[in-house]
């Protein structure tokens, strides 16, 4: 996540980050201003399937936009994570161009 990290921060987007689907959680928890969450799919512990499902469960949180990106590519992979509760599904190696667009999209800035 660091390459995503600096895209996001060269495109002047402020970034916080955490190491797992529980640490994201709690930084969620605690940050009331996020507006978007990337959230990767492979992470020990609470995977990000969990922790998309724990997001939608936060009380204001169920419409939050959860873009996940992942290196996973199977078939099934997007539906279920859609059906965790993901907004839109990107996989790895991201396209800076393509994700900075979908984050415009979901942000609502998709014409500035």
């Amino acid at each position: 996540m660091y390459a995503l990290t600096e895209i996001l921060r060269t495109a002047g987007h402020e970034v916080l980050t955490a190491d797992n689907g529980a640490a994201g959680i709690r930084l969620l928890a605690a940050h009331p201003e996020v507006d978007l969450v990337i959230m990767d799919l492979m992470m020990a512990g609470m995977d990000g399937y969990a922790a998309t499902r724990a997001v939608r469960a936060m009380p204001g949180r169920g419409s939050l936009p959860v873009v996940v990106v992942t290196a996973k590519a199977m078939p099934d992979d997007r539906s279920e994570a859609m059906a965790a509760g993901a907004s839109d599904y990107l996989t790895k190696p991201v396209d800076p161009d393509g994700l900075l667009a979908t984050i415009r999209t979901w942000l609502g800035t998709a014409d500035t």
